[in-house]
């Protein structure tokens, strides 16, 4: 099942509006989650280098989506 189809089937429909809200959000968290990971792979107080790639893959996967 798309991940769409999954998400309606637990919350129920959702307007664009609240897509396009739910997306912005999901991009903003993608942004830290990649400065995160770069800080820890240049070995900066805080950082986590595992990190960037869940980063760039949430965006990927935001960006992608219809």
């Amino acid at each position: 099942m798309p991940e769409s189809g999954r998400f309606s089937d637990a919350y129920g429909q959702a307007d664009e509006a609240t897509i396009t809200r739910a997306r912005g959000g999901a991009v903003l968290r993608a942004l830290g989650l990649i400065g995160i990971g770069q800080n820890g792979r240049l070995g900066l107080p805080g950082g986590k280098p595992t990190w960037e790639p869940a980063g760039y893959a949430t965006l990927e996967r935001v960006l992608t989506a219809n």
